[in-house]
């Protein structure tokens, strides 16, 4: 059996090899191909997962609030094809992000640092690509979009803990997608 992903909203290699378990199970447990692929077209993901937010002039924006750590950081931008400005920071664990530093040299063109560990992260990644600071999430967003060209991904994944600027990750996702929706474009 071979089944298709249409389904916009589950990127990535993780996503993939997801649906490829899930229907492996499903398929030993006699559900028929049919329903398994319409749960494929049809599923949709739990919101701050690189979640699609909107698409203004050819730009993406992706949600990925949840990214709290390393290794989801790095999926998440293993994700994506296209050049990336990639959002970053907040309240870090204790994190080592040089051991990103070659993959954001490859697939990111910008980073944008907020929060409370902006300084340190900018230290350990420095020479990658260009990094600048913002203050809020709000003026990381604006000054994603203003560099942004068609094609290009502005995504939010912090690879850090939000709590030095929103109660948890959930709300730091909703700012993201309330400033991404309000942008006149």
């Amino acid at each position: 059996y071979t089944f298709t992903n249409n389904n916009k909203s589950l990127l990535g290699i993780h996503n993939q090899k997801n649906i490829a378990v899930a229907a492996a199970i499903a398929l030993i447990l006699g559900i028929p191909y049919t329903s398994i692929q319409k749960s494929i077209e049809t599923f949709v993901p739990l919101p701050h997962r690189l979640e699609f937010v909107r698409e203004i002039n050819g730009i993406r924006f992706f949600n990925d609030s949840k990214s709290t750590t390393l290794q989801s950081l790095k999926t998440a931008i293993e994700t994506f094809d296209n050049p990336v400005i990639l959002i970053a920071g907040g309240l870090n664990k204790g994190t080592d992000f040089s051991k990103i530093k070659e993959l954001l040299q490859k697939k990111v063109k910008k980073v944008i640092l907020i929060g409370k560990s902006k300084d340190e992260i900018k230290k350990m990644i420095d020479g990658c690509c260009s990094i600048e600071f913002s203050s809020s999430l709000e003026e990381a967003v604006i000054k994603a979009y203003q560099v942004a060209e068609t094609k290009d991904i502005i995504l939010l994944s912090p690879g850090c803990a939000s709590f030095d600027m929103f109660r948890n990750y959930e709300e730091r996702g909703e700012v993201f997608k309330r400033v991404v929706n309000s942008i006149n474009g």
